[in-house]
This record gives C-alpha cells, structure tokens and sequence, in this order.
C-alpha cells in the first residue's frame, strides 16, 4: 500500500490528513469571513484555501468580492487571473493578467503566465511577444523560449519558428540544465 505524504511547512501529512487540516482551516476562515464579510485578509485566507481544495469557482468568488471592495488591489488581480487559468477561463484569466499589469506596469516585461494563457486562447502572435518581453527580463529560461518556439510554431510553421528559436543563457534549475536522454 502507497501512502501519499504532502510537505506543509514543516509538517510531513499523509494526504487525507493534510485535507483534513485544509478543510478544517476553511471552516476557521468561513468563521472570519461571517465575522467580518468586509475583511479583504480574511476572504484572501479563505480564497487561497479554495484553491488549494481544487475549488476554483468559490476562490474566484472571494478575490472578486475583495476587489468589489477595493479595485485597486492588483495582487488580487493577479491570484484570481491564476485562478481562472485553473478554472479553464482563459480569457477571463487574460483579462485579470491585463488589469494586474495596468496596476503594476513594470510587471509586464515578467508575466509568462499571461503568455500561456494568450497560448491556450489561441492568440499566438501575442504570447510570442509576451515571452519575447520576458526574454529581456530573464534569457536563461529554457522554459520562456519553448513557449515562444509553440507560440511561433502555430503562428507561421515549424521552420521559421526552429530560425528563430530564442538563445538561452544558463538556466540554473537542474532540470533545465539537462539535456534530453
């Protein structure tokens, strides 16, 4: 028999009992939001924990009552347009990435999320661009220049997109590192 073992902090939890430990700390969360449904920390807590139980649709639910109290948090755009990629709501997940850069416009040149998401909505020419941005933020992601070369790939064809692959510096994560065997 198989135990699945989840790492928490500092906590080693078999999986039913890190669920366990989730859905009691949603209880406890649910409780703060009832106190105080104005509490942005408190529906933040609560999202978060929605999330992590695979519960997209409730999570988007509170980030967007937190930005019904105050639009101008831009992290919140950011968690919930991670959310909606989760969800399957890619556009609306593109849209949430949009505002987040609006709010923080120097997070646009980092935001590969936004790229992927541009991938899915079959909008090739705009997660190209995304993730050529992205090279000028960080050129030794191996990651940001394959999905460029799909972006390209299904933009204009395999052999103009295998031209002009990215060049890629020193990606220091060791997988990355390694080359196909």
């Amino acid at each position: 028999m198989r135990v699945m073992l989840v790492f928490a902090g500092s906590l080693c939890l078999t999986l039913p009992a890190f669920a366990q430990r989730l859905e009691e700390a949603l209880k406890q969360a649910t409780k703060a939001v009832e106190a105080d449904p104005k509490s942005i920390s408190a529906l933040a807590s609560r999202a978060s924990i929605y999330e992590r139980l695979d519960r997209y649709a409730e999570a988007i639910a509170d980030h967007t009552k937190i930005l019904a109290l105050d639009k101008a948090l831009a992290n919140v755009y950011q968690q919930r347009g991670l959310v909606q990629f989760k969800a399957g709501k890619i556009k609306e997940s593109i849209a949430d990435f949009d505002k987040y850069i609006e709010l923080k416009p120097e997070a646009k040149i980092s935001h590969w999320q936004r790229g992927i998401s541009y991938y899915y909505a079959a909008r090739y020419d705009d997660g190209r661009k995304q993730f050529e941005g992205y090279q000028d933020f960080d050129s030794n992601d191996v990651e940001n220049a394959v999905w460029r070369f799909m972006c390209m790939v299904r933009a204009v064809g395999i052999e103009k997109a295998r031209k002009e692959m990215l060049k890629i510096g020193d990606d220091k994560r060791v997988p990355m590192r390694q080359g196909a065997h």
